[in-house]
């Protein structure tokens, strides 16, 4: 009965919500879950209902409201019936899915200006009735089940909208936004008006109108840093081998050990991945699809398939050239053979290319279709899939890099404190080797926090992602300390 007069109440046109005469959209789903009984209140701005199931052979499946008239019940006798009626929203499930739940808690609301409020990164507004669900399942043993939903674009709604910036999403209540995960792309019914789709959630649902990206729209501020730090990497880099080239010329009885080249061989695979990274950004910032589409077209999928090798064999490459100055500083005998090396680099390579095929493979099958272009902004993976094909590998590949880190750390301690020479060439190799835990530490920072981006608010999200920036983009200024003091005499 409080949800119903207090949506009755911000309805009327001089009522202001503020923070604190307004709920959250977790105070509302915990209330509708507090329901446990059988139990139906409607009203012209709301109708909420609690229902028994299992009671009869005409088992209760969800309900349905239309403005200004209020809902009822969807019976699993009716469905076909109320599909063919004009209706402001409706939520439906199948009778088969609602074996083993015991109450059907269902919450339809006509105008929800508190959920109006909520913060969007992609500035996508409300345009529905919100629909808020929750399934009492027996032994409380929970499950996907999904639902169908049912929207029509409500009287306050933005104008000269394409049917194509709708999408359906639910609340998730650990970033606080609004989510399309587990939601079908809206079907529009020309017959009555409504947008359909499903979502596998328990939770607030609506229909949700993305604005249309001008075509001429700028970077954000992150997208242009993080392409001037990985320009600056690679300049650093390009600078490094044209020195390098220079100096064999002008002296050519001066010359980089193999053992040297290592650094320079970890670096390259990094700017081999910004090269490609920065083609991609520009490609799809230049050849802009209409802000309808959210496919990506052949020049982004290729570019992004070629970004995702060199990612993993950066990472690949990396761990191996890891594992070689672990075998090189901690194990110490026999000496590593560059033998070893150059087999675990094929073996990077390979590896590299096989998870580059799966992806191909799976982003060909269209159930899966796990890429998409994000906002006109990049080529990339969908939220629901990058945690399969990015964040586990990566993942490992730290894991094992911070072990490897670890043993070498401790050696080195034992050698700075039990070692009695002075020679200049010790020196340089634990200057060396400082710098290379220094680069180690600020990469692998950076990329610990791609995975927290992901689940974070908007506010930590943004600060994420400039660490991520940040430290992933010093790598440049590493390789020239690295390069001076190998060079140094």
């Amino acid at each position: 009965m409080m949800l119903t007069i207090y949506y009755a109440s911000i309805a009327r046109s001089n009522f202001s919500l503020t923070s604190n005469r307004s709920l959250s959209p977790e105070e509302i789903d915990a209330k509708v879950k507090c329901l446990k009984d059988n139990i139906a209140i409607n009203a012209s701005t709301s109708f909420i209902m609690s229902a028994l199931l299992h009671q009869s052979n005409d088992i209760v499946v969800g309900a349905w409201f239309k403005m200004g008239v209020g809902g009822n019940y969807i019976n699993d006798s009716n469905v076909n019936g109320i599909l063919n009626t004009n209706f402001s929203a409706a939520a439906i499930f199948r009778a088969s899915s609602l074996i083993n739940v015991t109450y059907l808690n269902l919450l339809l609301i006509d105008d929800p200006k508190d959920y109006r409020q909520l913060n969007d990164s992609r500035n996508g507004t409300v345009v529905s009735s919100v629909i808020v669900a929750n399934l009492w399942y027996k032994n409380n043993e929970s499950e996907r089940t999904n639902r169908s939903l049912y929207f029509k674009k409500n009287n306050h709604s933005v104008e000269n909208t394409s049917n194509n910036n709708f999408v359906c999403v639910y609340y998730d209540t650990n970033t606080s936004s609004w989510d399309e995960t587990g939601c079908t792309k809206p079907h529009y019914n020309t017959t009555f008006d409504r947008y359909e789709c499903s979502c596998n959630h328990s939770s607030s649902f609506a229909l949700l109108w993305l604005p249309p990206r001008s075509r001429d729209s700028g970077f954000l501020a992150e997208d242009i840093a993080s392409l001037v730090f990985q320009s600056i990497s690679i300049v650093c880099f390009l600078a490094l081998i044209i020195f390098d080239i220079v100096t064999r010329v002008k002296y050519p009885n001066v010359k980089l050990k193999p053992i040297d080249l290592l650094p320079l061989v970890s670096n390259a695979s990094t700017v081999l991945l910004f090269i490609f990274y920065i083609a991609l950004a520009l490609t799809v910032h230049t050849i802009t699809q209409p802000s309808k589409e959210d496919k990506c077209f052949t020049s982004a999928t290729i570019l992004m398939f070629i970004v995702y090798f060199f990612l993993m064999l950066m990472f690949c490459t990396k761990t191996s050239i890891g594992y070689f100055n672990y075998i090189q500083f901690v194990r110490l005998f026999p000496p590593p053979s560059f033998k070893n090396l150059y087999i675990l680099l094929i073996g990077s390579l390979i590896f590299s290319i096989i998870a580059v095929l799966f992806v191909i493979g799976f982003n060909s099958n269209p159930s899966f279709h796990i890429i998409y272009l994000h906002a006109n902004l990049i080529c990339w993976f969908k939220r629901s899939a990058i945690h399969y094909f990015l964040t586990i590998p990566v993942c490992i590949f730290l894991l094992f890099n911070l072990i490897i880190l670890v043993l070498i750390v401790k050696r080195m301690v034992y050698h700075v404190r039990n070692t009695t020479t002075r020679h200049p060439s010790y020196s340089r190799m634990k200057k060396c080797v400082l710098i290379l835990i220094h680069s180690s530490l600020s990469q692998g920072i950076g990329w610990l926090t791609g995975p927290l981006i992901l689940v974070s608010g908007n506010t930590a999200g943004h600060i994420l992602s400039w660490i991520f920036i940040i430290c992933n983009g010093l790598e440049g200024l590493w390789a020239i300390l690295l390069y001076i003091i190998i060079r140094k005499k």
